[in-house]
């Protein structure tokens, strides 16, 4: 944090008060800038005039120089150093709240994954239940399938007619049950096949998801450490910070207070200076 070294400031004064403006500040919190000093009175009004200036030499005079000025542009700085001291402050809290934030709200989320994982293992599951299921339903049906013929032939009847119109059906039935029970099991052999074969790629989507989710845990937990590593330095830079900022402020304290010490000897100076001479022009004059 830098800050300006030029801004002029000033102690206490003697006997522990600060010298008392004696005009209202102007508009804008800061005092108007002392005019130039009146005229020389015979020697008592303004700064006294040097024996060489009274004899005919240069007509310039050094400016007054007013404590009360001081005192107010040292007021100010302290002010505008109390200001950015504050933004300072409630920029790091509401960074500090984002932070704690984002913390609080990232174990939930991580917290809803594996559920949703465990709810597409246990769907994948139950449909393979149900392809299993329909697997021991086609068995059945096929096995009722190659039995019809047996029971047509045992209904053949005794009489010629009958008996040859029932070869006669029981031939184009045979036929036709034949192909048809070829083309029932070529698709039930297909079905099943397929059946198989999703079943297979259920059973090694299951056994993916089971490597993924494992893999996500392990993930999940070294992010986990990674993250809560990142955190505690993250914290301890923030107090290093903290720290030196403090000794900044400090430091800074001392070379205010240092400023004002030599102000306030140098105003001291000034006025034994003043003193010294207005006694000199008296004696003179």
């Amino acid at each position: 944090m830098a800050v300006h070294s030029n801004i002029p400031e000033s102690g206490p004064a003697a006997g522990g008060r600060r010298p008392v403006p004696s005009e209202p500040p102007a508009a804008g919190g800061r005092r108007p800038m002392p005019s130039e000093p009146p005229a020389d009175r015979g020697g008592i009004e303004g700064t006294p005039v040097p024996p060489a200036d009274r004899m005919g030499g240069s007509e310039r005079r050094p400016r007054e120089i007013v404590p009360e000025a001081l005192a107010d542009r040292v007021q100010t700085g302290f002010q505008d150093l109390s200001r950015l001291l504050g933004a300072i402050k409630e920029t790091l809290q509401s960074k500090d709240g984002q932070v704690q934030q984002t913390l609080q709200a990232l174990p939930t989320f991580l917290q809803q994954v594996p559920r949703i994982h465990r709810a597409e293992i246990e769907c994948l599951a139950q449909i393979s239940k149900q392809l299993e299921h329909m697997g021991g339903g086609t068995r059945d049906v096929l096995a009722r399938l190659e039995g019809l013929p047996d029971l047509l032939r045992t209904l053949a009847v005794s009489q010629a007619e009958q008996q040859r119109f029932l070869e006669n059906l029981q031939s184009r039935m045979s036929e036709h049950l034949d192909v048809q029970s070829k083309a029932i099991r070529e698709g039930l052999e297909q079905q099943r096949k397929s059946s198989q074969t999703q079943l297979d790629m259920v059973r090694a989507l299951a056994t993916t998801q089971e490597e993924v989710f494992a893999t996500f845990q392990s993930t999940q937990n070294r992010a986990l450490n990674v993250f809560h590593r990142a955190q505690q330095q993250a914290m301890s830079q923030h107090r290093d910070t903290q720290q030196v900022m403090g000794r900044q402020v400090e430091m800074l304290v001392e070379r205010v207070h240092s400023a004002q010490t030599r102000v306030f000897w140098l105003s001291i100076s000034i006025a034994a200076l003043a003193a010294g001479g207005l006694i000199a022009v008296l004696l003179l004059g």
